[in-house]
């Protein structure tokens, strides 16, 4: 079943209210803070934050940042941030040999469609947040020799961390998840690490086989966008990568991936959308390079 967008508008109501009774924190932090010409008082026009994004009430706005990198996501998280971040991990799928099975399991949480499972809302979990680091974006790096926490926490690009935890956690013979104080993982067994052990997207340009020599592409390979400008060979570079799900009448790839913006939330989280087979970012133009087949 494909994993498709919750229509509940959660994220939109927070938006507009953050913003504006944000600007006191963004003004300290972030050096940001309302838009020009709206007063503070006119908050109180808007409703109360939604109860799954009340937890995070003292954090600017990821939207009032503009996404800036070293901005986002390196303080401390709360105990019990860390300890929902653990469950999320270890409820994963594991052992399936199937990457895409743990890729749509972060997906629905993404949607809601697990709050009942954890007994809270934890699509924020699954998200960049803007001031506190997401253990679960976090952790994505330990299938990868990148350490992301000193120098942007979460906001570091995640898209091929996320593709190689998944492929990791898909040959966990076991669930169990274990977390230090500061919620990371201890380091993965050599055995698991069957990506690319990089956190550039570019790392899978040449990883595994070409999909069409396998007769693919298949649900679950692995799509590649390079940067136009950077192909040297093999060698890794910046763009973008995501599970491939299939095709789109008006040609798109159909994607699953990390770090990918969310055009319901304005945040980068995990999602499944359209992909052009040529894109346009604050970077530069991406073009599809290749489709690798996922053997595990």
């Amino acid at each position: 079943m494909a994993c498709e967008h919750s229509e509940s508008g959660w994220m939109d109501r927070a938006t507009r209210r953050m913003v504006l009774v944000g600007g006191a924190v963004a003004g300290a932090t972030l050096a940001l803070g309302a838009k020009p010409g709206v007063r503070a008082a006119e908050a109180d026009v808007f409703p109360p934050l939604p109860s799954d994004l009340t937890a995070f009430g003292d954090q600017p706005d990821i939207a009032a940042t503009d996404l800036v990198i070293d901005q986002l996501g390196t303080a401390q998280p709360k105990a019990h941030e860390i300890e929902t971040a653990r469950r999320i991990m270890q409820g994963a799928p594991y052992g399936t040999r199937k990457p895409i099975d743990v890729a749509r399991y972060f997906c629905s949480v993404g949607q809601g469609k697990l709050n009942a499972t954890f007994g809270e809302d934890v699509r924020a979990y699954v998200a960049g947040w803007p001031v506190r680091y997401n253990p679960v974006i976090i952790n994505f790096f330990k299938a990868t020799s990148t350490q992301p926490l000193s120098i942007y926490g979460d906001g570091t690009s995640w898209c091929a961390a996320f593709v190689n935890w998944c492929i990791a956690r898909s040959l966990m013979p076991s669930g169990d998840i274990a977390v230090d104080v500061n919620g990371i993982m201890r380091p993965l067994p050599a055995a698991l690490l069957k990506g690319t052990n990089s956190a550039s997207s570019g790392s899978f340009r040449c990883w595994s086989k070409a999909a069409a020599d396998a007769g693919g592409p298949r649900v679950g390979d692995v799509l590649v966008w390079a940067q136009d400008g950077t192909l040297d060979g093999c060698k890794p570079g910046p763009g973008h990568v995501g599970f491939y799900i299939g095709r789109t009448p008006g040609g798109s790839y159909l994607s699953l991936g990390g770090n990918k913006r969310d055009p319901r939330t304005n945040h980068h989280a995990v999602v499944e959308k359209p992909i052009r087979t040529q894109f346009t970012n604050s970077e530069g133009t991406n073009t599809l390079y290749s489709i690798r087949s996922v053997y595990l």
